[in-house]
């Protein structure tokens, strides 16, 4: 199966926007063909995945085979 990481948040004015979208994404992929995981971005630019801050992006986001920036 494909490993999908969708990022999602930011530091623009299109915060909220992104976290509606990526909640519509998350609740209609099809979980039986995808590996889904998810990295949100604060408004105050932390990377967080499972409410952990992430050091080294590049590194873990080449775990990934696609990468949906939301």
């Amino acid at each position: 199966m494909k490993k999908i990481l969708i990022i999602y948040g930011g530091t623009s004015s299109e915060h909220d926007i992104s976290i509606k979208s990526f909640n519509t994404i998350i609740n209609n992929i099809d979980k039986n063909k995808y590996i889904v995981d998810s990295i949100y971005i604060t408004k105050d630019n932390r990377w967080l995945h499972n409410n952990k801050e992430l050091i080294n992006i590049i590194e873990f986001i080449k775990l990934y085979d696609i990468v949906f920036p939301i």
